[in-house]
């Protein structure tokens, strides 16, 4: 059985993608992640977060081949240095987990951000809370 496909003109494909950017259908960044959300001052993981570290450490356990970048941030209220420490200390905390409940250390890489790379602006603590996380990117 022969099936055609249909041909449509450039002029309608450009009319329809520019329909759906007038829209706001695409084209709009993603909200920000806060995957492994921390305390203010804090580098351990809450007790609320660690299922979602046992989770990912066993998707990590049953897909050896699954390589991830842990994203370490901080809110803005402290001093550049002290921020890319913490939020350091926070990946580095992560990775620990991770790797205690089975996932391999070569899977994991570690970024630290501080605050020099908010996931929201503006401030007041939702805005904080938002940007004390580690980040999971695969």
């Amino acid at each position: 059985m022969n099936k055609k496909l249909a041909v449509l003109p450039l002029s309608a494909l450009l009319l329809s993608v520019s329909a759906s950017v007038s829209a706001g259908m695409c084209c709009e960044p993603p909200p920000p992640r806060c995957d492994i959300l921390f305390d203010t001052n804090n580098d351990q993981i809450r007790s609320s977060e660690k299922g979602e570290v046992a989770a990912l450490a066993q998707r990590m356990v049953n897909e050896p081949q699954l390589k991830i970048t842990l994203e370490g941030h901080a809110d803005e209220r402290s001093n550049p240095e002290y921020n890319l420490d913490l939020a350091l200390r926070r990946a580095w905390h992560t990775k620990r987990a991770l790797v205690a409940q089975g996932a391999g250390d070569n899977m994991i890489h570690i970024e630290t951000y501080g605050e020099e790379a908010p996931l929201a602006s503006g401030s007041g603590e939702p805005v904080w809370q938002k940007n004390r996380c580690v980040n999971i990117v695969e």
